[in-house]
């Protein structure tokens, strides 16, 4: 009786001794070993952390407490965040990824490995192109964040003018134009892998101020301070209110424009022009001839001050009831004139001078 005694309080002391230790030991466990499950008779650990270097199929991560792992990934299955299947291609340098698999020290034989930076195939991502680089390029979001996009040749390009779709390429990518991008965000990196690239030529309306015109082409700046160029060729062209004019000649500098067409970055194909400085119908002011210039004349008209008059070819000159030629404008005439009177830089293109007798 008495030797069980001694025997049972043996084990006692042991097990007291055993405890005391044991949380030095489990210290010691969790600062160099991820959390353990016993699966099937294995050891199956789960290691989260940050990917150091990828060689080949050998990942180097950086865990929790200055931890860092190797992971043997050669017989491995690789998730993206939403579980979806991946590539191991699609890792990168700074991911956050969960490594579940058989330990031995700081060796991992992965059987998962799951990266929690990479989004869907399916993501959605809209922006403008910001630069362009061989395959990639930078894409500022509407939300004002940077992403560089990686195509490969898997990578479908489409171009959408309006609602209709064309195939693209990767020379059709230009700086300012609209994209709308599908593929997978990686966020700790900020990169996306593109599956679907589009180019969205959208119809919208610009208004700004003319810089210059040269020919059908238009250099227009709006409130932002963006400047555009605008192809005027075959566009509807209208003063202020809808009225219609004849061409693009009369369209000048520091006039309000509203251009309604295409817009392709800061390309804009316009199907509609109306001018806002050109008022809707003629004019007509009556005043004193103060200065001749070639085609051109100043009148200090009685209601709207002074005025440059612009003659054309095709402008009408009457002297009393008899015809007259522009040689007949001298200073210090009363002369009636009617036409196409432009607002904003106070001259006129006259169709018609009356010089009164």
């Amino acid at each position: 009786m008495f030797k069980k005694l001694s025997s049972v309080s043996g084990i006692i002391a042991a097990l007291t001794m055993l405890f005391a230790l044991s949380p030095a030991l489990v210290s010691a466990q969790t600062t160099t070993e991820p959390s353990a499950t016993i699966h099937d008779g294995k050891i199956v650990r789960a290691a989260v952390g940050t990917v150091a270097s990828i060689n080949s199929t050998t990942i180097t991560v950086n865990g929790a407490n200055n931890t860092t792992y190797t992971v043997d990934a050669s017989k491995t299955k690789f998730r993206r965040k939403a579980n979806a299947a991946m590539p191991i291609t699609d890792i990168q340098t700074g991911d956050t990824i969960k490594v579940t698999g058989t330990v031995s020290g700081t060796n991992i034989t992965a059987s998962i490995v799951q990266d929690a930076s990479m989004g869907t195939l399916r993501d959605h991502t809209t922006g403008t192109i910001a630069a362009v680089n061989g395959a990639s390029f930078t894409l500022t979001t509407k939300a004002n964040a940077t992403l560089t996009v990686n195509t490969t040749t898997a990578t479908v390009i489409e171009k959408f003018i309006g609602n209709s779709k064309q195939a693209a390429t990767l020379s059709d990518l230009a700086v300012g134009e609209n994209m709308l991008i599908t593929g997978a965000v990686d966020s700790a990196n900020n990169t996306l892998n593109a599956s679907i690239v589009r180019i969205m030529i959208k119809r919208t309306t610009k208004t700004g101020t003319v810089q210059s015109v040269s020919g059908t082409t238009i250099s227009l700046t709006d409130k932002k301070g963006t400047t555009f160029t605008i192809n005027v060729a075959g566009a509807k062209l209208m003063r202020r209110y809808g009225a219609t004019i004849v061409d693009a000649s009369l369209i000048q500098n520091g006039d309000t424009l509203v251009a309604t067409g295409l817009q392709n970055g800061t390309t804009f194909t316009a199907q509609t022009i109306r001018d806002n400085s050109l008022q809707a119908r003629n004019g007509t002011f009556t005043g004193s001839v103060t200065a001749v210039n070639g085609a051109s004349f100043t009148l200090q008209s009685k209601n709207r001050g002074a005025q440059t008059i612009n003659t054309t070819s095709t402008t009408v000159f009457k002297k009393g009831k008899a015809a007259a030629t522009l040689s007949d404008i001298v200073v210090g005439q009363t002369v009636m004139v009617s036409g196409v009177w432009d607002r904003t830089n106070s001259n006129v293109t006259a169709t018609k001078v009356m010089i009164k007798q």
